[in-house]
């Protein structure tokens, strides 16, 4: 995996995020892959912990951040990207200027910059962690805690640090429909929002029902195959000029 970044095996796919009012795309998230020379197309779930471990996340983390900011320009609409950011990339203490690094040469927009973080980041809640957070939100870009809902103490992390959005694991939208129980947990959490004046988005949207059910129950945002699968830039750019030209 050491020299893949140099033979530029690494690419990115983007999977849009949609109003569930309009079914219109408000962001998009920038997903990376790997061309593995004998394996094919590789997700980040079977690569992620070796890059890290091999201390190339930093290398692979500026990769990304650059490629989706340079692609997220020639977008026929200017969406906001969001970008995932590994534990390790924070620290090193390098995260802060390396974003402003980025924005300042792809001249993308701080405000159009979305940063979604696990809560495994906020495990250790050093205070170099939390002033590199600070100040990258503090040059306007914005951050979301992902997989909301997979950790005992996800409340505890809203309470203690600001985040511009929060993302409800996929392993509860898969079962509102069927289940009293984490319906009323995913309404708890998006009352809980609101009130924080935190948008919410849901992930692994796959059905009508579930859809529907998010809609009914002030869940603004959703992300899943139903709506829009994790795609080429060529595809995306299409699909955004397609919505475009709707007006």
């Amino acid at each position: 995996m050491t020299k893949s970044l140099e033979r530029n095996e690494f690419f990115l796919d983007y999977q849009p995020i949609f109003d569930t009012l309009t079914r219109r795309p408000i962001s998009v998230e920038a997903l990376v892959r790997w061309q593995h020379p004998t394996d094919g197309v590789v997700g980040p779930n079977a690569f992620i912990a070796t890059a890290e471990s091999c201390d190339l996340i930093e290398e692979l983390g500026a990769y990304v951040l650059y490629a989706a900011c340079s692609e997220a320009m020639k977008w026929p609409v200017p969406l906001p990207v969001a970008v995932n950011i590994s534990p390790k990339q924070l620290r090193s203490g390098r995260l802060p200027a390396l974003i402003q690094e980025c924005l300042l040469q792809t001249s993308f927009p701080a405000e159009r910059l979305i940063l979604e973080v696990t809560e495994s980041v906020f495990l250790a809640e050093t205070t170099r962690t939390l002033t590199q957070l600070a100040a990258i939100r503090a040059r306007g870009v914005r951050l979301v805690l992902d997989d909301f809902g997979t950790g005992y103490s996800s409340l505890t992390y809203l309470r203690g640090f600001d985040v511009d959005g929060i993302k409800v694991d996929a392993s509860f939208t898969r079962d509102i429909v069927q289940s009293q129980k984490v319906a009323a947990i995913v309404r708890t959490i998006a009352r809980l929002a609101c009130d924080m004046n935190v948008y919410v988005v849901a992930e692994g949207v796959e059905t009508d029902e579930q859809l529907s059910w998010l809609e009914q129950n002030g869940i603004a945002f959703a992300q899943g195959y139903l709506l829009g699968r994790p795609q080429s830039p060529t595809k995306l750019q299409a699909l955004l000029a397609s919505y475009h030209s709707l007006g």
